[in-house]
Formats: C-alpha cells, sequence, structure tokens
C-alpha cells in the first residue's frame, strides 16, 4: 500500500481543544493510505510537549522542533530538512505559528498546504497583531479548514476565498 506523509504542525500549550482534534484527526488517518506525523514546538521558555508524548501513546509518529523565541531560523532550517528527507508532500498546521512556519518552510516547494483554523486568541497586544497578520498568511494556503460557522464568515470578511 501506498503511504503518504503527512506533517502536522502544532505550537501547543498542552492538551486543550486543537490538540485533541489534531490527535483524532492523526488517528483516523492512521487507518488510510496517509501516513499523520505530528510535529511540535518545543519552545525554550514554555515547553509543552504533550501532544507529542499523546502521540507516542498512539503510536502516531510525532517529532518535536527546538524553537527558541517566536521565530528561530535553526527551527525553520530543521523543519525544511525534515521536510526534504521524509518527502514530505503536505503540511497540515495549526495556528499562528504553525501556519507561519509551514508558509514558509514550503516556499519554492511542491508541498500542499493545509491549515485548520480554530480560533484567535487575542488576550495581549501581540496576539492581535499574530491573529491579523495570520489572516493575511492564510490567502497563500491551498486549503483552510474552519471548525465553525463564525470562523468562515469571518475569513470571507478578511477576503479569503470560499473556494479554499
Amino acid at each position: 500500500m501506498i503511504s503518504i506523509p503527512v506533517l502536522h504542525l502544532c505550537s501547543s500549550l498542552g492538551m486543550y481543544g486543537a490538540e485533541n482534534v489534531l490527535l483524532t484527526l492523526a488517528k483516523e488517518m492512521s487507518s488510510s493510505v496517509y501516513q499523520p506525523i505530528i510535529g511540535v514546538f518545543e519552545n525554550s521558555q514554555n515547553s509543552h510537549t504533550e501532544l507529542a508524548l499523546e502521540a507516542e501513546k498512539n503510536n502516531i509518529q510525532n517529532v518535536i522542533f527546538p524553537c527558541n523565541g517566536p521565530f528561530d531560523f535553526r527551527t525553520f532550517f530543521l523543519i525544511r530538512n525534515f521536510i526534504a528527507k521524509h518527502k514530505i508532500p503536505i503540511i497540515h498546521s495549526h495556528g499562528y505559528k504553525s501556519n507561519c512556519y509551514a508558509l514558509m518552510c514550503s516556499s519554492f516547494t511542491s508541498v500542499r498546504l493545509i491549515t485548520t483554523c480554530h480560533n484567535w486568541t487575542k488576550t495581549s497586544k501581540r496576539l492581535v497583531v499574530y491573529s491579523y497578520a495570520d489572516k493575511y498568511l492564510l490567502r497563500k494556503f491551498d486549503f483552510i479548514v474552519t471548525v465553525s460557522g463564525d470562523i468562515f464568515e469571518m475569513l470571507l470578511q478578511k477576503g479569503i476565498s470560499e473556494k479554499k
């Protein structure tokens, strides 16, 4: 059977809604032609790798990408090399940070981009900026999944094509 690897990128803060959705998706994909690989950012100041541990418990391949700060060039190269080494044709990202890395790491490649928009928390000025930037970056993705009708409508209002 042909196996198509899919890298799911997630910047996690624990095992919450988005992480549980991703884990459930990966479990279901495991019995299909797609081979899920869960990629988790390990932030030096706020290390949350619970999603990788849960993936491990469920026999789902996972990789932890060390990351120092909002953007780390070393992490960019680690992800880019991982994609090349494992011949990853699809990246499915979840959240601001993973969307940014997915877009940059897939530049000038044939990698297809999918993102799931769970929600945008705007509890600080920095997160408001991330939210605005993310909605701009989403235009570059091949496919966008929304977890609610409200998020779908918000993306349409921001000029993102309904076809995505």
